[in-house]
């Protein structure tokens, strides 16, 4: 029987530690997820759960079954009008086909640049919402 792996993030309310909290949990971990802004965990915990990740909120952080690769399913995230989030929520939506970022202009706040940047490393999302197919 294999052994259960379980990954502890910190900082997952956004940015890198929101992003590793995704990606741990669609390689199949289980990962506790902890951060300062309950405000985020919540808004990430509605975004994984719309991706098909179990989550469970915590009082000081999240808990993520981690769904494994195949299971993901295509959605619309929101942003919550945060640019950490939509940085994050950036890694699945190049990964995942059926993603759709909502409100990708809010990353001009703090990276203008990002989205070209992105794809100009390879990393395609669609740039519009849409129709989830």
């Amino acid at each position: 029987m294999p052994a259960e792996r379980i990954a502890v993030v910190t900082g997952a309310s956004s940015g890198i530690g929101a992003a590793s909290t995704r990606q741990l949990a669609r390689a199949g971990f289980h990962v506790v997820a902890g951060a300062r802004r309950t405000d985020r965990l919540a808004a990430l915990a509605a975004e994984l759960a719309k991706l098909g990740v179990a989550v469970t909120e915590l009082p000081d952080g999240l808990a993520v079954a981690g769904a494994g690769p195949g299971r993901l399913r295509p959605a619309r995230l929101a942003t919550w009008g945060d640019h950490r989030m939509a940085m994050a929520l950036a890694a699945v939506a190049a990964r995942l086909p059926g993603v759709v970022i909502e409100d990708p202009g809010c990353v001009a706040k703090t990276y203008p640049g990002f989205w070209h940047d992105l794809a100009a490393a390879g990393l395609l999302w669609r740039p519009r919402p849409g129709p989830v197919q």
